[in-house]
Order: structure tokens, then sequence, then C-alpha cells
């Protein structure tokens, strides 16, 4: 595997004209990768059980923490 740094593993080179394969890697960077990471990212929020009962009890904890009496 290529340890270079991303955009120089699809063969990436500044201030030339691209090749296919560097394009093709611009591509996924601009598109499919980002695509992919915020899937996982919103998968991950569903998967997260943020109903109101829970939202009552971190209120609550966060108040307790600060001090704040509950009016």
């Amino acid at each position: 595997m290529d340890v270079r740094p991303y955009p120089g593993y699809y063969g990436y080179v500044a201030n030339v004209e691209q090749t296919g394969r560097s394009l093709h890697g611009i591509i996924l960077s601009m598109s499919w990768i980002p695509c992919v990471l915020l899937v996982l990212a919103a998968a991950t929020m569903m998967l997260y059980p943020l109903d109101d009962p829970l939202m009552v009890k971190i209120e609550a904890e966060l108040k307790a923490r600060r001090g704040e009496v509950e009016a």
C-alpha cells in the first residue's frame, strides 16, 4: 500500500495536466467518499437514542453540574 498523502495515491501532481487515474481520485474524494462518510455518520446518529425522557435526564444532569436550581 502506498503511504503518500491521499491525492498522491491516485497520481495527483499539482500544476500539471491530470491523468485519468488522478481525475478518478479527485472525483472519488469529492463525491463518493464524503457520501459514504455521511451515511455512516447518519447511521450512527440514528442508533443513538435521543428521545424525550433521555433529553430531560441529560438537561437535569447538566443543571445539577452547573448548580442551577429548577424553578
